[in-house]
């Protein structure tokens, strides 16, 4: 891996535009089905009788006992987790002052649209972090959309989670189905779940017409370790990251170049047996060589990564402020697939200002004002920031409401 004294003091910025995305989604809201066979036969390469899985075929869905349990086991702590969740999520009533009571109601999205991703595999993980905490927020139907076939795990994951709508289409085509809907797919009131480049940008394009929990880069991990932390550890979950695809983003930050110099070693020693994850090492692997542990953590905060590991025990984990998700003594794998707590993260330095999934994604607060004719008094202070602002309908309205009807 290359060793970079210091660090840039930028990220590079990463764009989620790709041309003809417009097409394809502007095709797939004219044409509905039909343009959703003619993409998947060009980009699939398969040619579909049905876009809809029929529910015969998920009720039947088996997977051998080791992941079954591992499945069941992994839903479990999501649920636990999610639940926590849910108790900051209420809504409330308020008294401002006598006659005025304010209220936040708090319910959960009708229907959502869950992007599974195929490609080299079934990340049906993905699809256990989504509909996970959409079940515990009350959303009452979820449709998935994942490139076809549908493989068993996701069949079984989806029944699993009490999902039964699974349409077979993938790419920005199913993004653009589950945003305006087709004869085979209604669509949904927001989407979620990560996907390559074409479904990043599809989301962005139909972002207004639905809501879309994020969007996602390329997959990130940022390691922060010390002379005396696991070199081999060290590399394996660098290795581990790059796993994800070519564009993954790979990252140690240290102040000891002893560790370094071993790590870089390690690396290339440890590719040999993991060669697919060699193109993004090679990209975007890189070993940071700072001064102290206190550049390591004002580098890592402005980073801002989507998985963050702490291996360095001068650190205090309360001065790192920045990260999807922050793991101390874990790898990111377990967090990833059945620690409790959601894998689907902000990405590109978007965690600076956004958090990780949870049930909050997947509701919605509304505001409830409520006044009694105590509380038109209250009103006056509403006509005058009108009236100073030049709304002079605003302040008319006000003033009928506080004297007029009384």
């Amino acid at each position: 891996m290359r060793i970079i004294r210091n660090a840039p003091e930028e990220q590079a910025e990463r764009s989620f535009s790709v041309e003809g995305i417009g097409e394809i989604i502007e095709r797939v809201k004219e044409q509905g089905d039909r343009a959703i066979f003619e993409y998947t036969e060009r980009f699939d390469g398969i040619k579909l009788s049905s876009i809809a899985v029929e529910k015969t075929k998920i009720e039947r869905a088996r997977v051998d006992d080791r992941l079954e349990i591992a499945l069941k086991e992994a839903k479990k702590r999501l649920e636990l987790f999610s639940s926590k969740q849910m108790e900051f999520m209420k809504g409330f009533s308020l008294e401002i002052s006598e006659g005025v009571e304010t209220c936040q109601r708090v319910e959960p999205i009708e229907r959502i649209g869950i992007y599974v991703p195929g490609g080299k595999a079934p990340l049906f993980s993905t699809l256990l972090m989504c509909a996970v905490p959409a079940k515990i927020a009350g959303v009452k139907e979820i449709a998935i959309c994942t490139p076809p076939i549908v493989k068993e795990e996701v069949l079984y994951t989806a029944k699993l989670c009490g999902v039964d709508e699974i349409y077979s289409a993938g790419g920005a085509h199913a993004i653009a189905a589950l945003a305006f809907g087709t004869e085979s797919i209604r669509r949904v009131d927001k989407i979620f779940g990560p996907g390559n480049r074409y479904v990043t940008a599809a989301k962005k394009e139909v972002f207004g017409h639905v809501g879309i929990d994020m969007l996602a880069g390329p997959s990130e991990v940022l390691i922060i370790a010390s002379e005396n932390s696991d070199v081999e550890a060290i590399a394996l979950d660098l290795i581990a990251q790059a796993e994800h695809g070519s564009d993954s983003i790979a990252t140690l930050i240290t102040d000891s170049e002893d560790l370094a110099k071993r790590v870089s070693e390690e690396v290339e020693k440890k590719l040999n047996a993991f060669e697919w994850a060699r193109e993004a090492i090679e990209k975007n692997g890189r070993i940071m060589l700072v001064e102290g542990k206190e550049r390591a953590i004002e580098l890592a905060n402005r980073i801002a990564p989507e998985h963050l590991e702490l291996m360095d025990e001068r650190i205090d984990e309360r001065e790192l402020k920045s990260f999807g998700s922050l793991f101390i003594g874990s790898p990111v794998a377990f967090g990833d697939y059945c620690a409790g707590i959601n894998h689907v993260l902000p990405t590109n330095g978007s965690a600076r200002f956004s958090s990780a999934l949870s049930v909050k994604d997947f509701l919605r607060a509304s505001n409830v004002l409520k006044v009694k004719d105590e509380g038109k008094k209250q009103m006056d202070c509403a006509k005058v920031m009108a009236e100073y602002e030049g709304m002079r309908a605003h302040a008319a309205s006000i003033e009928h409401s506080n004297f007029g009807s009384s």
